[in-house]
């Protein structure tokens, strides 16, 4: 299996994937702290540096972009400077820029986190979530629909800020239909039945616990809990990441499979998810069997979190991280539902 994990990687250049959803801008100040406040009993960080990314389904953007894909960046910005710096970063990373909606009524999301002595301190919000009417509402659906014609996958990247409405996500899913793309979707539990008829969702586990009611306790509750969501939304497939327990696979086909963690130091879990999906789908675009795609997604899981900060992996890491946890492949196991 391993030389076809490998296969896999190699093929992932190239691939064309749409990313609908909530685009956001992150800024991250870095320092040091050495006192506390005279004003309050808050540290004062002192700043070393700052680094500004793209966030929400940018981040997915970035992911896919370090693998060699060109993603197809389909939302809503603001025109506003935080929209301005969002897509001169995303332009950096080659990112089909065509389909992306620019709005003059609507502020760009973003975030900005402070991290003192390799710790976030503090995160400040500038929030937007108005869901789009009229004509941004048809036109976020015809661009969208138009970066369908060129497609090899889609990814729904949903951060619950307004893009990603039943009406759009019917209408995309119905295209994405019709063209025979697969839509992979990192959902929020509350929005999951808007998503019915998608190819595949990733929740983590408590996203799956608050959709599905039941209480993931053990493997055997997990398969349970992607088997309901596949069920109840209608999916090829249900993948539940568990953080340091893996992750669990529910297929259409009765075939449901654990895979554990890839055991790392863990410092920053801060958009595992977006890499996930990204790789997820990715994966799928090549046509790869889901459990090769969950494996490899599940390695690239284990790269990010030993970073602070919302880390993407390389193929090249990719690579070397499958053939450092090969053994890790002999502990999958597939379990028999009834």
């Amino acid at each position: 299996m391993l030389q076809q994990l490998h296969e896999v990687v190699d093929r992932l250049s190239g691939k064309r994937i749409v990313v609908l959803g909530d685009y956001m801008l992150d800024r991250y100040i870095w320092g040091g702290v050495t006192r506390i406040s005279p004003e309050a009993p808050v540290p004062v960080v002192e700043v070393a540096r700052e680094d500004v990314v793209p966030g929400g389904a940018g981040n997915v953007v970035r992911n896919l972009a370090d693998l060699g894909i060109l993603p197809m960046v389909c939302g809503i910005i603001g025109q506003d400077e935080a929209g301005a710096t969002l897509e001169g970063l995303l332009a950096e990373m080659n990112a089909d820029l065509s389909p992306l909606v620019r709005a003059q009524n609507r502020r760009t999301t973003a975030k900005i986190r402070i991290i003192g002595n390799h710790q976030q301190v503090v995160r400040v919000d500038y929030d937007y979530s108005a869901e789009p009417e009229g004509d941004l509402y048809q036109t976020l659906i015809e661009q969208t629909s138009h970066a369908l014609e060129s497609a090899d996958a889609v990814i729904f990247s949903d951060y619950s800020k307004g893009v990603l409405t039943e009406g759009v996500s019917r209408a995309v899913l119905a295209r994405a239909s019709e063209k025979g793309l697969k839509v992979c979707v990192d959902p929020k539990p509350a929005h999951i039945p808007r998503f019915s008829g998608a190819w595949l969702i990733s929740p983590n586990e408590a996203e799956a616990e608050r959709a599905t009611g039941i209480d993931i306790d053990n493997d055997s509750s997990a398969v349970a809990a992607a088997r309901t969501l596949l069920e109840c939304a209608n999916l090829q497939a249900a993948v539940i990441t568990r953080g340091g327990k893996g992750m669990c696979i529910y297929q259409a086909d009765g075939n449901a499979h654990l895979i554990p963690a890839v055991p790392t130091e863990v410092f920053d879990v801060t958009g595992a998810g977006d890499t996930a999906i990204s790789v997820l789908a990715a994966c799928l675009a090549c046509d790869a069997p889901l459990l090769h795609a969950a494996i490899i997604a599940n390695t690239a899981g284990g790269e990010v979190v030993r970073h602070i900060g919302c880390a993407t992996v390389t193929p090249e890491q990719l690579h070397g991280a499958l053939d450092d946890k090969a053994a890790e492949l002999e502990r999958i196991t597939t379990v028999e539902v009834e």
